[in-house]
């Protein structure tokens, strides 16, 4: 399979390699305040269970609009955005607000805040936990660790990230690309849940890799190495993006792919919905071929959604270029001249620019999870997991 002629360029080791230093001095330009860090060494604040919901949700609110305020001044201009998008992709397990929330808060305590940043929960599919200084006091966790409840610890490497309580929205009938009803086996049209908003967010702690240890005690297994950890943007890397879209994501996600020689002149690369193939231009360099796959690849995600206003057309088109820039950034294929259309108009947009990290997420998160070993290891441990009620039913029948 010919990939044609390629140009060899040479930048900084990606975003897992960046210097906690580089993060920082992005962070402290985002215009937050110490407002959105707090101790989490806090017991007992509320008298009562609903003044606790209500204090929560205030300060969840308020963070909230700090971190929307620092996405707009991260909108304001193409460079910016990369900048954000960078920040992004050095824990792309969680959404652009929570990994600027996390770093800002790491950085607020003289932490390093470059690194992985994970759950509990997500350290322990690594083979990973919190050491006892670090982690935040709890009964059963201590418990089974043999931890002291009522130990000290230092908080330095912990932080907040939110999640969702559940979403509004809307079911929407799917159709394809030729606007014919997609029906289910029973002949009836399917439908796909659209989410439209949150309904509110809560918080969750997660912890600084360098505040963990083996899920046993001691020394903790090294972490998994991404195929791009010693990425410099070589034919090579361009080569192992390609290869691994095409033998892994793009089979995955439906689509085939093809490689033609169609002249320099030509496109790196375009998406075919009547064939829901993407064709790549084997003459064009190879960086080009892998970015441009990249592109067309989000372009037919996209086409599932069919947006159907001019907002969400606009949400979609700033979308597919932000993905293809965080994957290529992890392989330092990204390019200093990338722009990135329609930011000033959804940043005018109620909620816009949440929309837009959602949808950024989810397209980043579908390709990551064929090449991430790190998401590969959440996704395992997500599907072997039981809740309790269920493990209590096995153990009866046993």
């Amino acid at each position: 399979m010919g990939r044609g002629k390629g140009t060899t360029t040479t930048e900084e080791v990606g975003p897992r390699s960046q210097t906690a230093t580089d993060v920082s001095a992005i962070l402290y330009s985002s215009g937050t305040s110490q407002q959105v860090t707090r101790s989490l060494k806090r017991k007992g604040f509320f008298e009562t269970q609903e003044e606790w919901k209500q204090k929560e949700k205030e300060y969840i609110d308020s963070v909230l609009t700090e971190l929307e305020t620092a996405t707009q001044n991260f909108a304001a201009s193409n460079s910016n955005w990369r900048d954000y998008l960078r920040v992004y992709a050095q824990s792309p397990t969680y959404s652009a607000t929570n990994n600027i929330w996390a770093r800002i808060q790491l950085a607020h305590k003289g932490a390093p805040s470059g690194g992985l940043v994970l759950s509990e929960s997500a350290w322990k599919a690594l083979g990973r936990r919190p050491k006892e200084e670090h982690a935040r006091p709890d009964r059963r966790r201590d418990k089974r660790n043999g931890f002291d409840y009522d130990r000290e610890w230092d908080d330095s490497y912990a932080v907040e990230m939110m999640q969702p309580l559940g979403h509004r929205g809307f079911m929407k009938p799917l159709e394809d690309a030729n606007g014919n009803p997609v029906l289910d086996k029973d002949g009836e049209q399917k439908k796909v849940f659209i989410p439209v908003a949150p309904k509110g967010f809560k918080s969750f702690i997660a912890y600084h890799e360098d505040a963990t240890e083996g899920v046993k005690g001691g020394e903790p297994p090294p972490l998994p190495g991404a195929p791009w950890s010693q990425a410099t943007g070589s034919d090579e890397d361009a080569q192992q993006l390609l290869d691994a879209l095409t033998t892994r994501v793009v089979e995955g996600e439906g689509f085939k792919i093809t490689f033609k020689p169609q002249g320099q002149s030509a496109k790196s690369a375009d998406f075919s919905v009547a064939e829901q193939t993407i064709q790549v231009n084997s003459d064009a360099p190879l960086a080009e071929q892998a970015s441009a796959a990249l592109r067309e690849l989000f372009v037919g995600m996209a086409n599932r959604r069919q947006a159907n206003s001019d907002s969400a057309r606009q949400r979609q088109q700033a979308a597919i270029e932000s993905a293809k820039y965080v994957v290529a950034s992890l392989y330092n294929l990204d390019s200093e001249e990338q722009t990135f259309p329609h930011l000033a108009e959804i940043a005018e947009e109620k909620n816009g620019l949440r929309r837009l990290g959602s949808e950024i997420h989810g397209y980043v998160g579908n390709v990551l999870s064929y090449l991430d070993p790190v998401i590969q290891a959440q996704v395992r441990q997500r599907s072997e997991y039981k809740p309790r009620s269920s493990r209590a039913k096995s153990a009866k029948r046993s």
